[in-house]
């Protein structure tokens, strides 16, 4: 399963690159929304893990543009970020996010997510 993890802070996206590839996902990384676009165009994604609050283009809006091409419309997004509540929450899920997963890092909430919406990262 390939896995897109949009997130700016390197710490972060490189503790959940070794989560997700001990998993067996392989991991495709973007550093902001903009970024994150441009790889989700291409075809492929299992997934796409988003953080909310990301530099050049924010999260929620790069979410309704992935959702929007034809070659990521189908692909879950699932919001990854400190704002899983309330509000912001409420808006990720109106930009298209399934769901939302609260920083600092469940990992067994993102084990939950992995099987749910794209039966494991083993498969």
């Amino acid at each position: 399963m390939k896995v897109l993890l949009v997130e700016d802070y390197h710490d972060t996206r490189r503790l959940m690159r070794m989560f997700l590839e001990q998993q067996g996902c392989v991991v495709v990384e973007a550093a902001d929304g903009q970024e994150a676009v441009a790889y989700a165009a291409g075809d492929g994604f299992n997934l796409v893990l988003m953080d909310l609050n990301l530099p050049v283009l924010d999260g929620y809006e790069a979410t309704r543009r992935i959702l929007a091409h034809p070659n990521s419309r189908h692909v879950p997004v699932v919001a990854f970020s400190a704002q899983c509540r309330g509000e912001r929450r409420q808006k990720a899920f109106e930009a298209g996010c399934l769901d939302c997963i609260e920083k600092p890092m469940d990992f067994d909430k993102i084990e939950r997510v992995l099987k749910r919406f794209a039966a494991g990262c083993q498969a």
